[in-house]
């Protein structure tokens, strides 16, 4: 992993969600939060060399299988349960978290109905490079749709990646806003400011 950033820069991201049905489920909100966990997971072994061996298999999704260090992975900044739904969730800043947000912020905006701009998106990405002070020449990965589709291919991981899109976009739960920023180690705490996009 490429630690660029002093020690305990952090990536957030809230996501604001609507459920699609009057009362939510335990199992709805977990199999959702499984699969953007692992929707996270696949983007950062995808991109990241460390894990350039991993072979992607029927069992990458098995609750047990550890698949990134306790470092790389998600953890939970809070859930809040409420009209929407308000999700954050952070990642130890690096260039491959980057790479694996960009991901994921794409499978969103292909799963749900809004749509942001590439530029706005890119956007975002390069105010996160200031605020972090990225060097210059370090490069987050950033793949258009085409790009990302000939690595899933060159991977082999097509099938398990689609297997998680199609489950997002059947989940309860829909993404109606997706906020990305960055700080310290203690992320701000609150929920999303902004009405979410319908």
């Amino acid at each position: 992993m490429a630690d660029i950033h002093g020690p305990g820069q952090v990536y957030i991201l809230r996501l604001a969600c609507q459920e699609r049905q009057p009362n939510l489920l335990l199992t709805d909100l977990t199999n959702f939060l499984n699969d953007l966990n692992l929707l996270y997971e696949y983007s950062r072994m995808l991109i990241d060399h460390k894990y350039d061996d991993y072979k992607f298999s029927r069992f990458s999704s098995g609750r047990n299988e550890r698949r990134l260090s306790s470092e790389e992975q998600l953890s939970v900044g809070a859930i809040v349960h409420r009209s929407p739904l308000d999700l954050t969730v952070i990642a130890k800043a690096s260039v491959e978290a980057m790479g694996a947000i960009w991901i994921l912020v794409q499978t969103i905006d292909k799963i749900t109905n809004w749509r942001l701009d590439r530029n706005t998106r890119e956007l975002q990405l390069e105010k996160l490079r200031r605020e972090l002070q990225l060097p210059s020449e370090i490069v987050a990965p950033v793949f258009s749709e085409h790009e990302l589709f000939m690595l899933l291919r060159r991977r082999r991981a097509t099938r398990y990646f689609r297997d998680l899109w199609e489950k997002l976009a059947a989940s309860p739960i829909q993404v109606l806003h997706l906020e990305i920023g960055s700080a310290g180690s203690n992320p701000p705490e609150g929920g999303i400011t902004e009405e979410p996009r319908r």
